[in-house]
């Protein structure tokens, strides 16, 4: 049996974006629980809860965006997994590619509305999946050829 060409891309790709997410799980934790540590912290919390009708509703955001950015980050993390375990099929090439785009779009947005060159790194892993998708495809074109 041939070596796959773009095993090893997509196992780093997807090794990042799992780390990612998990960096992402984590900051969705701290984000729903970071209201009740201001509230622990200081007072002024539920002081201005009692004062301002829109301020329970501003801390209340906080949760909304921790439970949002938990839930992305565990899909992400998940499809990182079957991308992970399907590295080595050539016939889930079009999964990968399509991954690696739709990772590669979210962070190509996220990149352009605030660019620093710190979102660069962002678009590393997304790139060396859509890099290793695209080998395995060649490489399924080229044995469905000799075949």
């Amino acid at each position: 049996m041939q070596k796959i060409r773009g095993s090893f891309l997509i196992a780093i790709g997807s090794v990042l974006t799992i780390i990612a997410s998990i960096f992402g799980v984590l900051i969705g934790i701290f984000l729903l629980r970071a209201e009740r540590f201001w509230d622990v912290l200081s007072n002024a919390a539920s002081e201005l809860r009692g004062t301002y009708p829109v301020a329970s509703f501003l801390f209340s955001m906080g949760e909304v965006f921790g439970f949002i950015i938990m839930a992305i980050s565990v899909i992400v993390l998940l499809t990182g997994i079957m991308t992970f375990k399907r590295r080595q099929i050539l016939r889930y090439w079009k999964f990968t590619l399509g991954f690696g785009l739709i990772l590669f779009v979210i962070a190509f947005l996220v990149m352009i509305y605030d660019f620093a060159p710190i979102f660069i790194i962002p678009l590393i892993g997304p790139l060396l999946i859509i890099a290793g998708a695209l080998l395995n495809n060649q490489q399924q074109k080229v044995a469905s050829a000799k075949e």
